[in-house]
């Protein structure tokens, strides 16, 4: 806490116009995304400390934007559905219909040439986490539909599918080495949903039909009036 108080300030950026519902830094570390609640993505330069371009995404909005290992390619969520017919700034690339799995679609944005390359298309409500494999091409994503899908941006079909029992969306993380990942739900005792418990399961990517090899179960007393943890991550060792 001593070493952040005395951390200032080298430039603010104020290029949205709502909430920043994401930030990701480029695998080289020569660019930082965010995506917003203003429907959005920003591109900026940390070292030089400049804006680099402006990308709109107005149809069905963006979150969840994170960098592939290319600094030229990103992933991102939808974050509304406004369906179909709404102009207005946005890529090139093939137009999906309204609603359904279009509006929930992952996409891969080539940002230099500004053009969606490939729509990942299954969930059937909106995404919760997006996770980028450390190891290969592959990612995660899960949703408010309750399921977990491992992706490899090369296709369009998920590579396997979790179902999670959970009350509330899951959320995934890979490790470091991107061996394993983890999966965090909560389920609730009753119909009423009070007193949820929170379970971490842990998968080996390559054969996720043999199920989680390690559960974990949160052991503290439920607090009612504190929501379930949303976001799961691996220390970087």
């Amino acid at each position: 806490a001593s070493e952040l108080s005395r951390l200032t300030p080298a430039k603010i950026f104020r290029a949205h116009t709502r909430r920043i519902n994401s930030l990701s830094f480029s695998p080289d570390g020569d660019h930082l995304l965010t995506s917003s609640d203003d429907d959005t993505l920003h591109l900026y330069s940390p070292l030089r400390g400049t804006p680099a371009k402006r990308l709109p995404a107005k149809k069905y909005g963006c979150s969840l934007a994170i960098f592939t290992h290319s600094p030229h390619s990103i992933l991102h969520a939808s974050n509304h559905d406004k369906g179909a017919g709404v102009g207005g700034g946005g890529p090139a690339g093939a137009a999906g219909g309204a609603g359904g799995l279009d509006a929930h679609a992952i996409r891969l944005l080539d940002v230099h040439d500004f053009r969606y390359t490939t729509y990942f298309k299954a969930h059937r409500a909106p995404v919760s986490s997006l996770r980028l494999s450390p190891a290969d091409d592959t990612f995660l994503s899960a949703a408010h539909d309750g399921t977990v899908r491992v992706w490899d941006h090369r296709t369009t079909r998920p590579l396997g599918v979790l179902h999670t029992p959970g009350d509330a969306a899951p959320a995934v993380a890979y490790d470091a080495s991107g061996a394993c990942f983890a999966v965090m739900y909560s389920v609730s005792e009753n119909s009423t949903g009070m007193n949820p418990r929170q379970l971490v399961k842990l998968f080996d990517p390559r054969n996720i039909e043999l199920g989680p090899f390690l559960t974990f179960e949160d052991k503290e007393p439920a607090n009612a009036n504190v929501a379930p943890a949303d976001v799961i991550e691996f220390t970087p060792d």
